[in-house]
């Protein structure tokens, strides 16, 4: 009994004890939480602080004596209701402090030390926290309003600013094509500027343990990649997707540089794969059309000016072009550079793309080559298509110019990126533009030796008949009349000029090899050894003659070539019939002659029967059966090899004359 009123006594001891070191606040409770709310609007914190941690310490330890005598009594209640005010003055306090927390890049741009202060005050508010979770675990007592978690709060604050700063920076105006470029720049700016200030200005003011510039990072990543996956999920321009990837990619690069410097790759991407794959996939369907209306519009536009009837420009040499390798180019590099901060994998794809629209356009412009040459060669009325000559010269330097142009961009890949990346797709695709290339070429330039040798078609088809025996006039036409328009052709580039006097020399040589062997063109049936000698003898002198005028125009002429004429021409005269069967042997073997061919020479002659010729024709035909394949492997070789020597600038290897000449059946 005498302990238990001692215990009470003691109690009651103890709770006079704290009123009375409380009494002032306890007396005072609405005069302090006026002053303090005075202090608040002033922004003076820390004395605000001050008062509403002294006002709580006041009314805890009271309601904690209280506890411990009896948690139910209804003093305890009454206690409250007369602290109400400090609850409604703590909640005060916090807005203010929410709203510098909402302001936090503003505040520590202009007042850290405002900041400082209040982080320090929830610090204080932290710990305060924590030792009352340790007073409820131990005794029970929760004080109220207790944990208030200000720190947690803060966080939640910044996480909000920062959604909201997002969404200030709407991304809007879908109508106009700039629209996005602008935004993202705007975005990137100011995702840059804040992360910096957070590094270089928050970071000393606020205490490690908001691990404050990680917190930010964070957030932005997250915020980032939510808007980046909204935009990317609308109906994007095949501009726009690659003003978005290309916002994505230098966003990462900016993020990775001083004074940042973040490891970029550990926070993720801030584009889903799968959206990125997505979007590629819509631009390269984008991109495949537009190439190909930009190379149909550009084939379009040349034919469009052939028509025109207007002399084609001309550069400072006197040699005709037109602007398509300029156009073309300027197409393919603005693609390139589009993506070339995208990764290796969408350059080469974009690359691969252009490659494959330049193919395609070249087959097209081929296309249009030949129509528009055939089309004028058919006409009566040459006047409307007078310039026809210089539109096809100018079409194979433009073919020139595009395989230069071409080179340089294959040199310009393989600098840019390491060889062990650059597929064989790639260099296969080059390969086959190069070549389109060479074939449109190589066909403009036949179609405008077409309209030489549409001129010289009757002498040709003279060739072998009995007004062209013993005399000089067909051959002298038909060099002059290929001077006359070598003249024309010094308007060709220096290179495609040695072409194109190589091909006419091919086809002249042609001409008197399709005289001599087509039943259908030759017309002689000489009467007698005499007529058989002078034959062969023009023939030789003409071959001679063909050589020598050529090579006074081009330097890449091969001499011997006019030589195929020479052993027709020595079997044609033959005298010795014992020797015609080895001299058919001969040559069979060396020019890989069929045996139609041989036929059709000894017919000729007008001294074999047919029979004769079939047989001896057998003959060449076994000899050449005959001849090992390491041989002919071997002799073909040698004929290659000698052929590209002779020719480095004709349009590939020279043909075998033959070839062009339908194999005549017995």
């Amino acid at each position: 009994m005498i302990k238990s009123t001692n215990a009470c006594i003691y109690c009651r001891y103890l709770q006079l004890r704290t009123a009375n070191t409380h009494l002032s606040n306890i007396i005072n409770v609405l005069d302090i939480c006026t002053e303090t709310e005075h202090y608040i609007s002033e922004g003076r914190l820390l004395p605000a602080h001050y008062n509403l941690m002294n006002l709580e310490r006041t009314r805890d330890d009271l309601l904690l004596q209280l506890h411990e005598t009896n948690p139910e009594t209804q003093r305890n209640a009454t206690l409250k209701d007369y602290f109400e005010p400090v609850m409604q003055l703590s909640d005060t306090f916090f807005k203010q402090i929410s709203f510098i927390l909402q302001r936090v890049l503003d505040t520590v741009r202009s007042d850290p030390k405002h900041l400082v202060t209040v982080l320090r005050i929830i610090e204080r508010e932290d710990k305060i926290d924590k030792r009352a979770e340790a007073v409820k675990f131990n005794k029970g007592f929760a004080a109220p309003g207790r944990p208030k978690r200000w720190k947690e709060k803060a966080k939640d604050i910044f996480k909000n600013s920062i959604n909201a700063r997002f969404h200030m920076l709407s991304l809007d105006g879908e109508d106009d094509e700039q629209w996005l470029s602008d935004s993202l720049v705007k975005l990137e700016q100011a995702v840059l500027d804040e992360l910096r200030c957070v590094k270089e200005l928050c970071l000393p003011c606020f205490p490690p343990e908001f691990d404050i510039l990680d917190f930010y990072i964070q957030n932005y990543h997250k915020e980032l990649v939510n808007m980046f996956d909204d935009i990317s999920s609308r109906d994007l321009s095949y501009g726009n997707i690659i003003v978005l990837l290309e916002s994505v990619e230098h966003l990462k690069s900016q993020l990775a540089l001083p004074p940042l410097s973040l490891y970029v790759e550990e926070l993720g991407r801030l584009l889903s794969k799968e959206r990125r794959e997505s979007m590629q996939k819509k631009f390269y369907d984008d991109l495949r059309i537009k190439l190909s209306q930009l190379t149909r519009k550009i084939v379009d536009q040349e034919r469009e000016e052939w028509y025109r009837n207007v002399e084609p420009e001309a550069d400072i040499n006197g040699h005709y072009h037109t602007n398509v390798s300029v156009i073309v180019f300027e197409m393919v590099q603005a693609q390139i550079d589009l993506v070339k901060m995208l990764g290796i994998d969408m350059y080469l794809a974009v690359l691969g793309m252009c490659l494959t629209a330049m193919h395609d356009m070249t087959l097209s412009y081929k296309s249009e080559i030949r129509k528009y040459s055939h089309g004028v060669l058919q006409t009566t009325e040459r006047s409307s298509v007078s310039f026809c000559i210089p539109n096809l010269m100018a079409c194979i330097n433009n073919c020139s110019i595009l395989s230069d142009e071409l080179d340089q961009l294959n040199a310009l890949v393989l600098e840019g990126i390491r060889s062990d990346v650059a597929d064989e797709e790639t260099e296969k695709l080059f390969k086959e533009v190069a070549d389109s290339f060479f074939e449109a070429g190589k066909l403009a330039c036949s179609c405008l030796l077409d309209f030489v040798f549409n001129d010289l078609e009757s002498s040709f088809n003279a060739i072998m008949t009995k007004s062209w025996i013993g005399k000089t006039e067909l051959i002298d036409t038909i060099l002059v009349t290929i001077v006359d328009y070598s003249r024309e052709f010094r308007s060709l580039r220096a290179g495609e000029f040695d072409k194109i006097m190589i091909q006419a020399q091919e086809r002249v040589i042609s001409e008197y090899i399709r005289a001599i062997l087509d039943p259908k063109r030759s017309q002689f049936k000489p009467s007698s050894k005499n007529d058989r000698r002078k034959a062969s003898n023009q023939l030789k002198a003409e071959a001679k003659k063909i050589s020598q005028r050529f090579m006074e125009h081009s330097r890449k002429i091969n001499p011997d070539r006019a030589n195929i004429i020479k052993p027709l021409a020595e079997i044609l005269g033959l005298d010795n019939d014992g020797m015609l069967a080895l001299e058919v042997g001969s040559f069979a073997k060396s020019h890989n002659v069929k045996s139609g061919h041989i036929y059709q020479l000894l017919l000729v002659r007008g001294d074999i029967s047919k029979n004769q010729a079939k047989e001896i024709s057998e003959d060449s035909r076994k000899i050449n059966e005959n001849i090992s394949e390491e041989d002919r492997a071997k002799e073909d070789r040698r004929r290659r090899t000698e052929n590209l020597r002779m020719s480095r600038s004709y349009y590939g290897e020279l043909p075998n004359f033959f070839d062009k000449i339908p194999d005549q059946p017995y």
